[in-house]
């Protein structure tokens, strides 16, 4: 019991940068790229066996799940966005056809904010590594750049992993009763995403570049 975790030792890493309020749009460009600046020089002089950093891009807070819950908790990975994904608006029982067009478009607005956030922290990232001197904030040195070579920040919300036997208690109105086919739950957009076993989520047009456009596969 007790002891501590060394940084030495992570392997995966989730920061929540944006309720911190440190790296976000209502920062200024030169404090988000100090900000930026510190941490991935921290990550490369402490952390040298991370392989996966998630920067969560939360567009509000969502309410903590059942402690029964934590061992279905997933990061999923939103750098390519949402385009592709089979995606499912969950609407609260008795909802007008008003009221369900408001959180559709309300979803959209979201989606739109996570794009924009992505971007940011991409952009940023880029400018971080490739900009030799800058005033505004401290240049990478050879070890930080060499550490980045082989890693990227990815962006990426909550969710959870359920099907319909194991979710229903936990996950009343909000899992897809589809037989027994896993479904990733994000409480942020209030929305389900179906997916793998390994809840990496399904993509509907994955296959069709090879199929018809002679990619390899």
């Amino acid at each position: 019991m007790g002891g501590s975790l060394s940084a030495e030792n992570l392997t995966q890493l989730a920061l929540d940068v944006f309720q911190e309020s440190w790296y976000c749009p209502r920062t200024t460009f030169r404090a988000r790229m100090n900000n930026a600046a510190k941490l991935y020089t921290f990550l490369s002089n402490h952390c040298p066996a991370l392989s996966q950093l998630w920067l969560m891009v939360e567009t509000e807070v969502p309410p903590m799940e059942s402690r029964s819950s934590k061992h279905l908790l997933r990061m999923l990975d939103v750098s390519d966005g949402f385009m592709d994904l089979d995606l499912r608006v969950k609407c609260a029982p008795g909802l007008s056809d008003g009221q369900k067009d408001v959180q559709r478009v309300y979803l959209q607005l979201q989606l739109r904010d996570i794009k924009e956030y992505t971007e940011m922290i991409a952009g940023d990232f880029s400018r971080f590594l490739n900009t030799k001197e800058s005033v505004l904030w401290p240049s990478p040195g050879e070890v930080t750049l060499e550490y980045w070579k082989t890693r990227r920040p990815a962006t990426a919300l909550m969710c959870f992993i359920t099907k319909y036997e194991s979710g229903r208690d936990i996950y009343p109105c909000k899992v897809e009763h589809s037989g027994t086919s896993p479904w990733l739950w994000v409480p942020t957009l209030g929305v389900n995403i179906a997916c793998h076993k390994d809840a990496n989520p399904l993509h509907k047009y994955k296959g069709l570049a090879q199929i018809f456009d002679g990619e390899p596969w």
